[in-house]
């Protein structure tokens, strides 16, 4: 019994040590969280101004790969994971959901960021193309790479959408995966706006309007992928939080157990102790 007891005791030690660490690295989460969260640039006003100057291409009307898609037309996903662990399912369910997302019959291309993501992926057996992780001091580059690539082939209608999945966070807890549609382009509720008021009343067009919406949704997609990687990042660190919690919480449930079971134990031994030192008392007086 004396072996079990010491056993319980190195558990016990050992499980107060490792939530301890724990500790650690939720503390480092919550510090990395707060930090980018300050970071996190919006582009509001350029979407703004976007879609009030989308009131003057009259987007109704307009015949363009970048506004329609069928339903089976061919698209590309592209699922954000991350490279690294502790998030307790997330990448996983970004991954599936990105699945979901492919309906065209085999045609649509999916597109893996982060290297959980390929390694989820993997396990579908389908042919996928690679992108390295969202690196905080790269994001701005990784958009504008990613983006030339979306690119590619939407012109002649090869890939007639693109669709982004994602993992979004609202605060520190709250994360959940979303799907952001990017190609077909819309202007907010599928409405053009009115102009803005530092927008003149009329434009003349040196361009055609379709290579002025070509352009205008090139930018935007740069800019919206920057922001979703913001987002992306944000979520991770609160997941890994999230998780780090609920895995302190277990190993002390854990611990509770254990102390219960070792003072359990050594009552055991204490008492078998008393009993044979009376039982010895009661031999010797007779």
């Amino acid at each position: 019994m004396g072996l079990e007891i010491s056993r319980v005791k190195k558990d016990m030690d050992f499980n107060k040590n490792f939530r301890s660490l724990i500790e650690v690295l939720k503390n480092v989460a919550i510090a990395q969280f707060h930090i980018l969260e300050k970071r996190l640039v919006h582009f509001d006003e350029f979407e703004k101004n976007l879609e009030s100057f989308a009131h003057y291409l009259n987007l109704k009307k307009m015949d363009h790969p970048f506004l329609k898609k069928a339903e089976t037309d061919p698209v590309r996903v592209v699922a954000i994971t991350t490279d690294q662990g502790l998030l307790g399912g997330i990448n996983m369910r970004v991954v599936s959901r990105a699945m979901n997302s492919m309906k065209s019959g085999g045609r649509d291309e999916l597109i893996m960021i982060g290297e959980k993501g390929q390694m989820y992926a993997r396990e579908y057996q389908i042919p996928f193309t690679i992108f390295p992780g969202i690196k905080d001091e790269e994001q701005a580059a990784q958009a504008q790479t990613l983006r030339d690539y979306l690119f590619q082939d939407m012109l002649s209608g090869k890939y007639r959408g693109i669709q982004i999945v994602y993992p979004h966070a609202y605060s520190l807890v709250n994360q959940r995966v979303e799907v952001a549609t990017l190609i077909p382009f819309s202007v907010e509720e599928g409405e053009e706006k009115k102009p803005a008021e530092n927008l003149p009343s009329e434009i003349l067009f040196e361009s055609k309007p379709e290579h002025i919406l070509e352009f205008m949704v090139f930018l935007w997609i740069g800019y919206r992928l920057r922001e979703i990687f913001s987002l992306s990042r944000l979520a991770e660190l609160g997941a890994r939080y999230v998780h780090l919690e609920e895995s302190s919480q277990r190993i002390l449930e854990i611990n509770q157990k254990l102390k219960l079971r070792y003072f359990r134990l050594r009552h055991e031994v204490i008492d078998q102790g008393l009993r044979e030192l009376f039982a010895a008392r009661s031999l010797y007086a007779s």
